[in-house]
């Protein structure tokens, strides 16, 4: 198991760019709406305890923290440029992941065992939630906390390469890359 010495930095500022666009979150892009929200969790056979939250750090995706009879969950509706066969690609790795017990985001299924519904135009998956979660680019760490963060990176993505050797994606990689052999 990997180091979880960063699980909590009590010790750490948040960047100010990060902090800025917490406060400019609007991307043009529309809230999930009820509708849609409905038909996801009837897919996956999820039923709300409490309102859908929008998850405070938005990255290029929307995402809404669920409470639900099953747990804590995360919806994702990926950004407009993922595809289903982009989805299939990323999720056929991390299903893979779990497999082998890599610690990654683990996708919760439907009731029909895919990973990924579109009940519209957008692709939307549904992940168990991760506690105690650090992203390292939020914040400002001493010279000693980066260089330790950046060993326990190196260190993780030794291990992942190592996990997925021989592993072929399904799907279609978004950034190109046919096969492990070919070109882009």
């Amino acid at each position: 198991m990997l180091s979880n010495r960063f699980a909590a930095a009590p010790f750490a500022l948040l960047r100010p760019d990060y902090f800025y666009r917490q406060l400019h979150l609007g991307r043009g892009r529309a809230p999930i709406k009820a509708e849609p929200l409905r038909t996801i969790l009837s897919l996956y056979e999820l039923t709300l305890l409490e309102p859908a939250q929008a998850l405070s750090n938005q990255g290029r995706n929307d995402s809404l923290i669920l409470h639900t009879h099953a747990g804590k969950k995360i919806l994702k509706r990926y950004k407009p440029g993922m595809d289903a066969e982009a989805v299939e690609h990323e999720h056929s790795i991390l299903s893979y992941l779990a497999q082998v017990n890599f610690p990654a985001p683990r996708l919760w299924p439907t009731a029909e065992g895919t990973t990924f519904v579109q009940p519209d135009a957008d692709c939307y998956a549904i992940f168990d939630w991760l506690e105690g979660t650090f992203q390292y680019h939020h914040y400002f760490l001493l010279p000693k906390q980066t260089l330790g963060f950046i060993a326990a990176a190196g260190e993780a993505l030794s291990r992942l390469h190592q996990a997925l050797e021989t592993f072929e994606p399904a799907g279609r990689n978004l950034n190109g890359f046919p096969s492990l052999t070919g070109q882009r």
